[in-house]
C-alpha cells in the first residue's frame, strides 16, 4: 500500500469517526417533540409526525401544512439550531458515503485489471 492511500485511508476512517461522534453527540440534543410526536401536545405535531405515509400523500400533506405559516414559522424559529445541525451531519454522511463508493469502486478496477494480467501471463 502507497503513504499515498494509506494518507486517504486514515483521512477517511477519522472522517467516519467524526460522523459517529456527532451522531452521539447530536443524539442529546433531539427535542422532545421529535422523539415522541404523540407526547409532545398537539403544537408541532402536524410539523414532526410525518413518516414514510408522507411519500405517498406528500401533496395533501404539503397543502395542510402551508395553511398555518404561523405554525410553520414558530417551528423553525425554535428548532432551526437542531434542524440545522443534522442537516450538516446529513450532508457529512452522505459526503463519506460518496468517498468511500468511489475508493471501493476503483479498488475493485485495479483489482480486475490486475486480475486480467495475471490471465494473461498464463496464456
Amino acid at each position: 500500500m502507497t503513504d499515498e492511500i494509506e494518507i486517504f485511508l486514515s483521512k477517511l476512517v477519522l472522517h467516519g469517526e467524526s460522523v459517529l461522534a456527532e451522531i452521539f453527540r447530536l443524539s442529546s440534543f433531539v427535542p422532545k417533540e421529535f422523539r415522541d410526536p404523540a407526547k409532545s401536545g398537539a403544537k408541532f405535531r402536524s410539523l414532526v409526525q410525518l413518516d414514510f405515509k408522507y411519500l405517498a400523500k406528500s401533496e395533501q400533506i404539503e397543502k395542510e401544512l402551508e395553511k398555518d405559516l404561523r405554525l410553520q414559522n414558530h417551528f423553525y424559529s425554535t428548532f432551526s439550531p437542531v434542524l440545522i445541525a443534522f442537516e450538516q451531519l446529513f450532508s457529512s454522511i452522505s459526503e463519506f458515503v460518496q468517498t468511500f463508493t468511489a475508493y471501493a469502486q476503483e479498488t475493485a478496477k485495479l483489482m480486475n485489471r490486475m486480475d486480467v494480467d495475471r490471465t494473461a501471463e498464463l496464456e
